[in-house]
């Protein structure tokens, strides 16, 4: 760059040349917290979770072929379907298919627009009369996990691995379990919820009604992140830690719905803006204490020929 600079009769870089080397300053320092194996791993369960979500949310929430009452009842019906949020799990299928077509490039490009599209339905969403029963969809904290997914996903490289569709048939299973027992819980504890609006709102009334149980799960997640860091087992740390992050942001989605109705906005942002800082730098102490040390007893100790 020196040489071209002086032969051009320069003495500073051309601002392209300044952002292109702050864009691989920024993306070698991520490389080094994030490895690469660390990401391939996080995505490759990004995938199959996103898999697993978006297709029982479009069983349960758009189409609902068992109850055409709640096609009635939204109040953003797209077509057949109880809302627009189809769109999402459109993509996300898409993606899945093309993935096993070979097109890896059209694979991520996809998962990419899936996320645009959350992004854009969630935004353009308008109130509910409850904030906390948003039926029916689409459910935020769940299209906000489902941008984060894929996100995640198109992060690495995705890839066709039978860990995958083993990974999203245990996802199928433990949610489909989990919200069919809740259900007939509730039927059996509060029979008379069958015949109210938001009855149908199964992702947000059995799964997102608690986020401090989802955040503490989350820390739980981390704690065991940072052990794994200690004892040496980086990638692992590494990869537990990028797994996580959507699952935080949807928990930060689900309490600012939480919040809806009795704080100002001023004041949601302002908690969000917290708690988002608060789960960055106790990623980042998870991600580098191991290495942090390792410097300090080497600056003590005889120096590394390297």
């Amino acid at each position: 760059m020196l040489d071209i600079a002086d032969s051009e009769g320069r003495d500073h870089p051309r601002p392209s040349e300044i952002l292109d080397l702050a864009a691989n300053g920024v993306g070698a320092r991520i490389a080094a917290v994030l490895p690469a194996a660390a990401r391939e791993r996080a995505a490759r369960f990004a995938l199959a979770t996103g898999l697993a979500w978006s297709l029982l949310y479009f069983l349960i929430e758009d189409w609902m072929p068992w109850a055409p009452a709640a096609h009635r009842l939204a109040p953003q019906p797209f077509g057949v379907f109880n809302s627009p949020g189809v769109i999402v799990t459109t993509l996300w299928t898409a993606a899945i298919m093309l993935l096993w077509a070979g097109q890896v490039a059209a694979a991520r490009i996809t998962l990419l627009a899936s996320a645009g599209a959350a992004v854009v339905i969630v935004a353009l969403q308008p109130p509910t009369p409850s904030p906390t029963f948003s039926y029916p969809s689409p459910d935020r904290p769940t299209f906000v996990l489902l941008a984060a997914l894929a996100l995640v996903a198109s992060a690495g490289r995705p890839r066709r691995h039978w860990s995958t569709l083993a990974t999203a048939g245990g996802w199928g299973i433990a949610l489909s379990g989990f919200i069919l027992t809740a259900h007939q819980l509730d039927r059996t504890a509060i029979p008379q919820t069958q015949w109210r609006w938001w009855w149908y709102d199964f992702f947000g009334r059995y799964l997102w009604q608690a986020p401090a149980a989802v955040l503490t799960v989350i820390t739980a997640a981390l704690i065991l992140a940072a052990i794994v860091n200690l004892a040496g087992r980086r990638t692992a740390a590494a990869t537990i830690v990028f797994s996580l992050a959507p699952w935080a942001a949807a928990a930060l989605a689900a309490y600012a719905i939480s919040w809806t109705g009795w704080a100002p906005t001023s004041r949601i942002l302002q908690r969000l803006v917290i708690m988002a800082v608060a789960w960055a730098i106790a990623s980042a102490v998870v991600l580098i204490v191991r290495r942090t040390r390792g410097l300090e007893r080497g600056s003590h100790g005889t120096p590394d020929p390297a």
